[in-house]
């Protein structure tokens, strides 16, 4: 995990209220992608990772109503909790089931429909896609506090924005909060990467 080796360049994860830097340490603010998510990770690099956050597309302990009965009937089935893979696969079926029940026969056909495709049986937040091929609604945003994870650490959702225009706000945000530090934000090379921002 990259959290360790960024403790050891002497970035720190910012601490919770009640801890102190280590000395000559700097406070950073990690958003991690966590396409494979796990509560474990509060216990093996929690120290590392206080003040996190990260972007969950579905994490069987917080899933919603419908998300909520697919762990239940997977659990019921493989005797463990999905992880996030089974549960976007399960995602992709009801879509693709949607558009098919829509009248799609063909690839192209299905390719057009695929985006307007709904269901109210997802596992994941979406509940689809929009027009512009991103989820209609965004994953989850979960921040490491102490031994635990908290849901809504941060301001998420504004329920009047579309997906789109919440990308867009996020990264006017994010462009704000880097021109107000005049510090540089270090990015992977991949869009999905771990991003610090100093």
């Amino acid at each position: 995990m990259i959290a360790p080796a960024l403790a050891a360049a002497g970035l720190w994860c910012t601490p919770k209220k009640d801890q102190t830097l280590p000395s000559g340490g700097r406070a950073i603010s990690l958003v991690a992608p966590a396409i494979a998510f796990d509560h474990s990770l509060a216990h093996s690099s929690g120290r590392y990772l206080q003040g996190a956050v990260f972007s969950v597309p579905f994490d069987a302990q917080t899933a919603n109503a419908s998300g909520a009965r697919f762990v239940d009937r997977f659990q019921t089935q493989f005797a463990e909790p999905p992880d996030t893979f089974a549960a976007l696969a399960y995602d992709a079926y009801k879509l693709v089931r949607s558009a098919v029940e829509s009248g799609s026969k063909t690839r192209p056909t299905l390719a057009a429909n695929l985006p307007r495709a709904e269901s109210n049986e997802l596992a994941g937040p979406g509940s689809g896609l929009s027009p512009e091929r991103i989820p209609r609604h965004p994953t989850r945003l979960l921040q490491l506090d102490g031994d635990s994870f908290r849901r809504g650490a941060v301001n998420q959702r504004r329920p009047s924005e579309s997906a789109q225009e919440q990308h867009e706000q996020a990264a006017r945000d994010h462009d704000r909060e880097r021109d107000q530090r005049h510090r540089p934000v270090v990015r992977g090379r991949n869009r999905g990467c771990l991003r610090v921002i100093a």
